[in-house]
């Protein structure tokens, strides 16, 4: 489904509350998926990369 409905940007929230609970273990990535030129592949879904500039425009950052 090509459509920013904002579920990239609500799994990178996701992750950031998670970093930001004290003595959690950070998670230091999110693979939204890596393969090319399938029936689920992203390559070609501009909506979803729309949504994705949007999550990074947060600058999340896990502890250090």
């Amino acid at each position: 489904m090509n459509k920013d409905v904002g579920w990239v940007q609500a799994a990178y929230a996701e992750i950031h509350r998670w970093n930001s609970t004290p003595h959690a273990q950070q998670i230091h990535c999110l693979l939204l998926y890596r393969w090319t030129s399938d029936e689920w592949a992203i390559e070609h879904l501009g909506e979803i990369h729309k949504d994705f500039r949007k999550a990074l425009d947060h600058d999340y950052r896990w502890r250090r």
